[in-house]
């Protein structure tokens, strides 16, 4: 069975038949493998490019880096390489390999192996499929566990039954891909699935790294879903006992849902938002604040994030203040303060629609109100650096809010009437 390549990313096809044509040349065998195939065999798109070849990745990758003008970094203990395009894109060459795990939710210890080992090691027979892109047997698929079956039939399943012991992240990734392709893991490994919850698996794995897993969830569409099914396994458990996915949680993702989907058609260039913070946001809001606090230096979440979700503790006083007849300034001043997470979680968490009129409004009208008038033009005035001139700057920033300035020269008049006034 060979899989139709060209459906794939002119630019991944290219850097493929690149990568097929130096494979030749040193006569290695190389693969594309795990996602890619997964993905063309169901024909989805797909933007991953992860390459094995039955021989020195690290040497191969050089010898390509070169012929691709790529920036080659390497990883000598796991036998891996990445290559960095000038354009950002990146992707593994590894060689094939065995691994073993020294203790439980460790990271493996490898050794090189055969293409049939390499793919052994994967997580889901789903993800242990790989192409032949030598120029022989170009797209030709090498199954060795049974993988397009189960693609077929739309099941997930281990290779081995200590997988999930081997490595616990397993758990969250099975529920991603059940949840994502709209398959059901196979009844005997939803078994080892929930025989590895509950004997805390989880455990074993450091937290940040079961955090980074469980982040991927988030940044699924409609993550509800996957959520309920993983709180269904007790599969949420790890973040705090005092985790619950019930009916209000519920509501409140499907408000998440509509206001982020409400900002990506007023704001289609932003793309530095962090959405899935505001779905985490959500999940731990009822969490006390002392357990708040000790998971979020459990999981060494950034100190950004780490803010918002403190803040996002306080949204019922703030959409409160929110939900009352107020001036522009005072909503600017309300949610200047706060990054975009957290104000798009506070419009989820409106329930008034004053409260969300006013956080509409600040996000597409006041948030990006920028003075013309600055500090050397305070100091032409007669203004010294100091408090006076914040006194001033503000002053003039919360009339420009309001809409009472709409020139620099309206805010250089208004300077000059206020510096009389401050001292």
């Amino acid at each position: 069975m060979k899989i139709p390549l060209s459906r794939l990313d002119k630019k991944i096809l290219s850097i493929i038949r690149q990568v097929g044509a130096l494979a030749d040349k040193m006569n290695l065998p190389a693969y594309a493998v795990g996602g890619i195939v997964r993905d063309l065999l169901l024909k989805r798109k797909s933007g991953d490019l992860d390459i094995v070849v039955e021989g020195d990745a690290i040497d191969f990758a050089n010898h390509l880096g070169k012929k691709i003008k790529a920036t080659v970094v390497a990883y000598e203990k796991f036998k891996t390489a990445t290559l960095i395009l000038s354009g950002g894109f990146k992707f593994d060459i590894v060689t094939a390999r065995k691994e073993g795990y020294p203790s439980p939710g460790a990271l493996p210890v490898v050794e090189k192996g055969t293409l049939k080992d390499d793919l052994f090691r994967r997580d889901f027979t789903i993800n242990a499929l790989a192409a032949v892109i030598n120029n022989k047997r170009l797209g030709e698929v090498v199954d060795h566990f049974g993988g397009f079956d189960d693609l077929r039939a739309k099941k997930i399943r281990v290779l081995h039954g200590k997988s999930f012991i081997d490595d616990p992240t397993r758990i969250l990734r099975a529920v991603r891909f059940e949840q994502r392709f709209g398959f059901s893991i196979e009844e005997k490994t939803l078994g080892l699935l929930k025989a590895a919850v509950q004997s805390g698996a989880v455990s074993s794995v450091k937290p940040p790294r079961y955090f980074m897993e469980f982040k991927k969830i988030l940044e699924e569409n409609d993550p509800k879903r996957f959520l309920i099914r993983l709180f269904k396994l007790d599969g949420l458990s790890f973040l705090s006992p005092q985790i619950a996915f019930d009916d209000e949680t519920s509501s409140l993702f499907d408000a998440i849902d509509r206001t982020t989907g409400w900002f990506y058609k007023k704001f289609p260039k932003e793309n530095n938002v962090e959405f899935w913070l505001v779905y985490f946001m959500a999940l731990v809001r009822n969490i006390s604040f002392d357990a708040l606090k000790e998971m979020l230096e459990r999981f060494h979440l950034a100190k950004e994030a780490s803010e918002s979700v403190i803040l996002s503790e306080f949204t019922q006083r703030m959409v409160k203040k929110l939900s009352a007849k107020l001036r522009p300034h005072e909503v600017y001043n309300i949610l200047k303060p706060l990054d975009v997470e957290t104000v798009l979680f506070l419009q989820s968490s409106a329930k008034r629609k004053k409260a969300r009129r006013n956080i509409e409004d600040f996000l597409l009208r006041y948030s990006t109100v920028k003075l013309s008038i600055g500090g050397e033009d305070l100091k032409r005035l007669g203004v010294l650096p100091g408090r006076p001139m914040g006194v001033i700057l503000e002053e003039i920033l919360e009339k420009k809010v309001d809409g009472n300035l709409r020139s620099k020269k309206d805010e250089v008049k208004l300077a000059q009437r206020l510096k009389t006034m401050v001292r």
